[in-house]
């Protein structure tokens, strides 16, 4: 969203700037309307920047700069909004309708590149899979074969590990309380992860979850169902139960990397199950969000001009009064 208020500045600066530049005889300065369409979408992208730092920009020239970078001063810039109101086969309107369209095309182009990165990034992590652990099917129907939910191993590595498996808790199963619980500990025996997630009784479910041990991490204990505080019969069947550990994307890009330098056919979208990324969309500017700012600029350009045409008259009037005297 732009930030309204960062344009305040100059909108007040350009009535007053009118009035002031008035009586200047000097040749004015008019950018032309491909390069104010730059400078207004950088306006934007400055704001919306500002908004999104939250950074006060009220008591900051953020807007010189962009303007000095084209060759122009905030002079021309008055100039320029004033002028579109003698102009009639344009407005300025057109000039944020142009930057409007130039930065939807930026942010397209932007999110397909940030889409083609993650595709890599997956493909090259999907190649390195190493499957640590895998049960077609458990099931456990008294206490003392509860330990088969366990499992334990050592971390040796970065990265993350993926745990998945599908479930049903039969109606026998006497435990109202039943988790899937994970938990990393670090060299001295610390917990530095600790999860706990119900599971639903009498439906069959799946179960998904993702694990990223912090630096210094040693252990992961899992329990796919946590029955060590009951007494109650247990009744739970377990299928597909699968642990994998997948590497981080810098190392598993230095793989695909040296792959593809050995054997470049051994890398298809057919061979490889790639993992759908989550892309994060950066915040757009909206032309809803710009309309007011354009008509309060029309706006204060068509007060600039009568504030320069009234002050001309009193220029002019003075100086016949002068002569009389």
């Amino acid at each position: 969203m732009i930030n309204r208020r960062g344009f305040r500045h100059i909108l007040l600066a350009l009535v007053i700037g009118g009035a002031l530049m008035a009586g200047g005889c000097a040749k004015k300065t008019i950018i032309p309307d491909d390069e104010l369409t730059a400078i207004t979408q950088e306006f934007f992208l400055v704001n919306a920047y500002a908004a999104f730092e939250k950074i006060d920009t009220d008591s900051l020239d953020i807007y010189t700069p962009i303007l000095s970078r084209y060759g122009y001063t905030q002079e021309d810039f008055f100039n320029t909004l004033a002028n579109f109101t003698e102009r009639k086969s344009a407005r300025f309107g057109d000039i944020i309708e142009a930057a409007i369209a130039s930065l939807e095309w930026h942010a397209n182009d932007f999110e397909r590149q940030v889409r083609e990165l993650n595709y890599i990034d997956s493909l090259a992590q999907s190649m390195c899979i190493d499957s640590l652990y895998f049960a077609k099917q458990i099931k456990v129907t008294r206490m003392k074969d509860t330990a088969r939910l366990n499992l334990t191993m050592p971390i040796v590595d970065k990265g993350e590990y993926r745990l998945s498996y599908k479930y049903y808790i039969d109606s026998l199963d006497k435990n109202l309380l039943v988790q899937s619980v994970q938990i990393v500990t670090d060299t001295a025996g610390r917990v530095n992860y600790n999860t706990r997630n119900h599971l639903v009784r009498y439906n069959a479910r799946t179960f998904n979850t993702r694990i990223i041990p912090k630096p210094g991490s040693k252990e992961l204990s899992i329990k796919l169902a946590d029955y060590a505080h009951k007494e109650e019969r247990p009744y739970i069947t377990l299928d597909s139960v699968s642990l994998v550990y997948i590497p981080p994307v810098e190392e598993a890009l230095r793989y695909m990397d040296s792959l593809m330098s050995f054997k470049p056919s051994l890398i298809t979208c057919d061979t490889v199950d790639v993992f759908k990324p989550i892309v994060a969309t950066p915040p757009m500017l909206t032309k809803d969000s710009i309309e007011a700012i354009s008509k309060r600029a029309e706006e204060a350009a068509r007060k600039a001009l009568e504030e320069k045409e009234k002050a001309a008259k009193a220029a002019k009037k003075a100086k016949k009064k002068s002569k009389k005297q």
